[in-house]
């Protein structure tokens, strides 16, 4: 119908099944209700990013200009809920971290997707923490990422060598908390 969807299936094919984010809950506070994430109100999903046990997937939903949100879904489409609040725009994928508590962000906090900083969101107690202020992250290349500890999160960012086109980029990560 021209509307994005989200399927899921089986590493075999077989099992297919749309995702359906009616009813999302949104315990985030400080989320205005104008925004209610529907089948019928998303404009654009993904990226997108599985949750360490398989059993949930944590998608960015665009629901209106420069404004998107992540939502977790249980893998059979059970229990859709708003994960990050909803008043800019998500850049990139989330990550989740080991336990799958916790998910970390690029996030814009200004209009047009500037002052791009790195966000986490605490699944249990639906607690968001800005990590970082004035980062500008989220460009070309970038990404948030959980370390092996499981309580650090480091970002990388690959930029290019030189001016051409074939100049070999160099990534450099950075811890940020």
């Amino acid at each position: 119908d021209g509307q994005p969807a989200l399927f899921v299936q089986s590493g075999n094919g077989a099992d297919r099944r749309r995702i359906h984010f009616d009813g999302a809950a949104n315990p985030i506070p400080g989320n205005g209700t104008d925004l209610e994430v529907r089948d019928g109100t998303i404009l654009a999903m993904g990226p997108l990013r599985w949750s360490p046990d398989g059993n949930r997937l944590a998608v960015v939903v665009t629901l209106a200009f420069d404004q998107s949100e992540i939502v977790v879904v249980g893998e059979d489409g059970a229990n859709a809920t708003v994960a990050s609040v909803n008043t800019q725009i998500i850049l990139g994928r989330p990550d989740w971290s080991a336990d799958g508590v916790r998910l970390v962000y690029a996030m814009s906090t200004l209009p047009e997707a500037a002052g791009v900083d790195a966000f986490s969101t605490d699944l249990a107690t639906a607690t968001v923490n800005r990590l970082t202020t004035g980062a500008e992250l989220g460009g070309p290349g970038d990404e948030l990422r959980f370390a092996a500890d499981g309580e650090s999160v480091l970002w990388s960012k690959a930029a290019p060598t030189g001016d051409d086109a074939l100049a070999n980029p160099m990534t450099t990560i950075q811890r940020l908390a």
